[in-house]
């Protein structure tokens, strides 16, 4: 998920792609996969580490959301 973000963030900055913050609703079912599969397993890492990338979706979707408006208004 880090990862797929970055590089759709690098996109964005090279306006080869638009910048939709939707596209963070698709990048949300990994963690919230290894959150419920790490819960079960009682495995204290990866519920961390997915609770972490969960967090990060927020900033990912408000500098999205900022580009998007952005460029709305010819900036």
């Amino acid at each position: 998920m880090p990862l797929g973000a970055v590089v759709y963030l690098a996109l964005v900055a090279a306006q080869a792609a638009r910048a939709t913050p939707e596209v963070v609703y698709w990048l949300a079912p990994c963690p919230l996969a290894a959150l419920g599969l790490g819960w079960r397993a009682r495995a204290g890492a990866i519920v961390v580490g997915a609770i972490l990338e969960l967090a990060l979706l927020v900033p990912i979707h408000g500098v999205l959301t900022f580009v998007h408006a952005w460029r709305l208004e010819g900036g």
